[in-house]
C-alpha cells in the first residue's frame, strides 16, 4: 500500500471514528499528524526526484528549463 492510500485511509477512518465517539480527541490529531508528516515525507522525495530528472534533462540538452 503506498504512503497516499495509507494517508487516506487514515483519514477517512479517523473521521469515521470521530463520528462514533469511540476514540479520544488526542489519539484522532496524532494519527491525522502522523498520516500528514509521512504525506509530507514522500512528497519531498517526489519533489527531490522531480527535480534531479529536470536537472539531468537540463544538462543532457543543455538548456535551462525556463526556455521550454
Amino acid at each position: 500500500m503506498g504512503v497516499r492510500r495509507l494517508t487516506r485511509w487514515a483519514w477517512v477512518r479517523s473521521a469515521a471514528i470521530a463520528t462514533t465517539g469511540r476514540w479520544d480527541r488526542d489519539v484522532i490529531d496524532r494519527s491525522l499528524d502522523k498520516s500528514i508528516a509521512l504525506e509530507r515525507v514522500a512528497a519531498q522525495r517526489e519533489l527531490a526526484d522531480l527535480q534531479e530528472c529536470l536537472q539531468a534533462f537540463e544538462t543532457r540538452y543543455q538548456m535551462p528549463s525556463e526556455e521550454f
